[in-house]
């Protein structure tokens, strides 16, 4: 999407201020994936503890990330 840049006393046309809101609401569905990821991904203690105490060398842990990521691919 094109910017128009404003001087400090112009304001935008009403097209413009669609236009805008269209387009920011395009990158916030185009990144749904990332926030459905994030609510579902494992504390950052529970991903440590995956790799430092399963002890199989963080296979426990890939496997949970990429469950998530398999449930909401980009």
């Amino acid at each position: 999407a094109n910017l128009v840049i404003h001087s400090a006393d112009a304001k935008p046309t009403e097209q413009e201020c669609i236009d805008g809101v269209v387009a920011l609401q395009a990158v916030y569905d185009s990144q749904a994936y990332s926030r459905s990821r994030e609510s579902e991904y494992p504390s950052i203690g529970d991903q440590l503890d995956m790799i430092y105490h399963n002890g199989d060398g963080g296979a426990t842990f890939q496997a949970a990330i990429k469950a998530v990521k398999d449930k909401y691919p980009k």
